[in-house]
């Protein structure tokens, strides 16, 4: 920033029909518009061709999005959009038309990196991580989807390209993305990262009251988390604020509260158990996370095994002799999984044998009465790890997660340790560190000032509700619940055409 000059910032606005993400953006408009900062904001108005908030490229929540987005200077009427395709050059078109788009595994998409706008970008991971959550699949059919992965590639190369170029046009002091793991701003994210501009990334917060922002990073930063849970411990004591709040998250969890996410025991009944529980057996109950969820993010992996379905083979392959004798196992699908039918789910299901119980993500078993009664829980990084410490279960951690470090769970050395501890580990840990733990989840993000929230996807912005007009609503149950097929084809024509329209 320049002697006697205004703060630049500029925000890339890519989520503006989900509250409360445009909200966010919001409220850090007015922060730093309270701190005479100069307000400028881009925005997509369709041009794109995918977007992780509407990757058909519906035209009704297309207008959701550009009628929402509209309102910013509502609130800002000094703040300034700006246009950014005259960045985008005809030799920007010959590049991209030269890069390669097709491969033969989503290992080779995830590596694939370019040199361009004077940076390194892993656009292959940036593409494949909007293709897994989008798709919510991991397996190899996702190659497949060749016109969604072209629509990627040309989502995040043209993002990059241009806002890159603005951003060194501008000579901005702070850029402000949601996430940051998508297509449609990873470019960004690494050009800031690489020039040393201040860039923050913004999420949903520990509960609906809060937003979470992290500078030069993803929001997902391990390396984040662990150093703020670190900073957290040596101010927590058991008479502070904080461990009560760590406590109350427990025992709020079992009750269904919501507080970034949506809750599932609601759909389970009560201390309902799986048919097959014997109480004369070990009963081990593996819980395992969402594999899409974190397959293109370089910070979570499972411990010595390429995923989850491997590692749990080689549990079944060496506990063989003893299933059903003298071990069971109990595999619980994340509930966010019910409805999902990919390979993921398909290689869990398949694993199921005598003294080996697969429990649907749609089942009513209850999850906390399968803890409670389980001799050893394992986790592949999920919360219930924790929540199993706090009850006094001994948890063996078998991925990288926030909570690693702490003394929490049990982490194997080995293959070999990993089994010789599901057939002897009995250990518990005192549940300290999972009530900071709790205490940091629960609290985690900055307090909203200026957005009321009244649930997980509503709320009010300085108690103006930014909602939808009543034709757009209508628009969109028209096309997503009436003609959907009908839909469905017009809107991959426009996104063929958004395609078309940045290449000519």
């Amino acid at each position: 920033m320049k002697p006697g000059l205004s703060r630049k910032v500029l925000f890339v606005n890519i989520m503006s029909s989900f509250t409360p993400h445009f909200e966010t953006e919001l409220e850090l408009m007015e922060e730093r518009s309270q701190q005479a900062a100069e307000i400028h904001f881009v925005r997509c108005k369709s041009k794109i061709p995918c977007c992780f908030a509407n990757p058909k490229h519906l035209k009704a929540y297309c207008d959701y999005c550009v009628h929402r987005s509209s309102r910013v200077n509502d609130f800002f009427p000094r703040a300034i959009e700006k246009d950014v395709d005259q960045f985008w050059k005809q030799e920007d078109k010959v590049f991209f038309n030269s890069l390669r788009t097709q491969f033969s595994s989503l290992k080779e998409l995830y590596d694939y990196k370019i040199k361009y706008c004077d940076i390194d970008f892993d656009i292959g991971q940036a593409v494949c991580c909007s293709l897994v959550s989008i798709c919510r699949d991991s397996s190899e059919s996702l190659l497949k989807e060749q016109n969604l992965i072209d629509s990627l590639f040309l989502t995040a190369f043209y993002q990059l390209v241009s806002l890159s170029r603005l951003i060194e046009s501008e000579q901005y002091d702070e850029v402000i993305i949601f996430n940051g793991r998508f297509a449609s701003v990873r470019g960004v994210l690494r050009y800031c990262q690489s020039k040393n501009i201040d860039i923050y990334c913004h999420e949903r917060g520990g509960d609906f009251y809060r937003y979470a922002i992290v500078k030069q990073d993803t929001i997902h930063s391990l390396a984040t988390h662990k150093n703020k849970l670190e900073s957290l411990k040596k101010s927590f004591t058991k008479k502070s604020e904080l461990y009560k709040m760590g406590e109350d998250f427990f025992e709020n969890q079992r009750k269904g509260k919501v507080y970034s996410w949506k809750s599932y025991i609601t759909e389970q009944e009560h201390g309902k158990l799986p048919d097959s529980f014997q109480e004369s057996l070990r009963k081990v109950s593996i819980f395992i996370s969402s594999e899409d969820e974190f397959f293109a993010l370089d910070d979570f992996k499972v411990y010595f095994f390429e995923d989850q379905v491997e590692a749990i083979r080689y549990m079944v392959s060496k506990l063989k002799d003893v299933l059903g004798k003298s071990i069971s196992l109990f595999i619980r699908m994340h509930p966010n999984l019910a409805g999902i039918d990919n390979h993921f789910i398909r290689s869990i299901k398949a694993l199921e044998q005598e003294g080996l119980n697969v429990i649907d993500a749609d089942s009513n078993v209850s999850s906390y009465a399968l803890v409670d009664q389980s001799d050893l829980i394992i986790t592949f990084g999920s919360t219930v790890g924790v929540e199993a410490c706090y009850v006094g279960k001994p948890v063996i951690l078998m991925g990288t997660t926030w909570y690693e470090d702490l003394d929490i769970c049990s982490i194997p050395k080995s293959p070999e340790d990993l089994i010789e501890k599901i057939k002897n580990e009995n250990e518990t840990r005192d549940k300290s560190d999972a009530i900071l733990y709790g205490a940091y989840i629960s609290s985690f993000g900055e307090k909203f000032k200026y957005f009321q929230a009244e649930g997980l996807f509503k709320g009010r912005f300085k108690s103006i509700r930014i909602g939808h007009r009543f034709f757009n609503f209508l628009q969109r149950v028209i096309e997503e619940k009436v003609f959907p097929s009908f839909f469905t084809r017009r809107s991959e024509e426009r996104r063929r055409m958004a395609f078309k329209n940045l290449l000519d």
